[in-house]
């Protein structure tokens, strides 16, 4: 895997100092996050009153690769592609994550994250710990 994308709980998980999603990152060339994500789990950090690591934020922050996971035209036309899918085959899912399995499909990286959810979306990488 040399372009990875976290997930939320898969943020929340390394910060916590799990050892796979840590293994994950470091054979990654490029580490993403949506910003959306990001800023929420700062807050949720905030909010916890937990110390972010120097070396997570280096590694995790969205400038730090010059990369972000911004919606693009490409990341809408996915995202209202996949959506319709879902629809069809009546298997939602939360629409945040809609988002980030669009823009993982238009980057090419591989989702590392604890959702099983995510499986639905047709053309993913993923990987994925239950």
């Amino acid at each position: 895997m040399t372009n990875i994308s976290l997930d939320t709980n898969a943020y929340s998980a390394f910060m916590q100092g799990d050892q796979k999603v840590l293994d994950a990152i470091s054979t990654a060339e490029t580490v993403t996050l949506s910003l959306c994500d990001w800023r929420a789990a700062l807050w949720i950090q905030r909010r916890r009153q937990t110390r972010v690591k120097s070396h997570a934020t280096r590694c995790i922050h969205p400038q730090a690769h010059r990369r972000n996971q911004a919606a693009t035209n490409e990341t809408a036309h996915i995202y209202g592609e996949v959506q319709d899918k879902l629809k069809r085959a009546s298997t939602p899912i939360p629409i945040n994550d809609i988002w980030i399995g669009s823009s993982c499909i238009e980057t090419g990286c591989t989702l590392i994250t604890y959702d099983k959810h995510f499986k639905q979306i047709p053309g993913i990488r993923l990987w994925l710990h239950i």
